[in-house]
């Protein structure tokens, strides 16, 4: 018999619909979220140009990231440069970077 304080053998699923089934999601778990995934297809798309103008998947250079519309206060204000605020959101530093926030998304 194990304690309330001891952790499962194993991890258990999140959704199960049997005590065979081992998916640690629900099937069609995104199916009612368009926005999400929406939100993530578009992710995954700019990291892919990031990565197509960098040839990097570890670190996105200062430069290129301005390029691609990282927000830098300065210029956002005297440039008038708004759209930043914007497209800043969808740059990410790496691969660990952006796995992390799709997860978290």
């Amino acid at each position: 018999m194990s304690s309330p304080l001891t952790p499962p053998s194993r991890p258990l699923p999140v959704a199960s619909t049997s005590s065979e089934d081992r998916r640690l999601v629900p099937a069609g778990w995104l199916d009612g979220a368009p926005v999400t995934r929406a939100l993530l297809a578009l992710n995954i798309a700019v990291f892919g140009v990031e990565v197509a103008m960098t040839h990097q998947m570890s670190h996105l250079p200062s430069r290129a990231a301005l390029a691609l519309g990282a927000s830098y206060p300065p210029a956002t204000v005297s440039e008038h440069r708004w759209e930043t605020l914007l497209t800043a959101c969808f740059l990410h530093d790496g691969l660990v970077h952006v796995g992390v926030n799709m997860l978290v998304l």
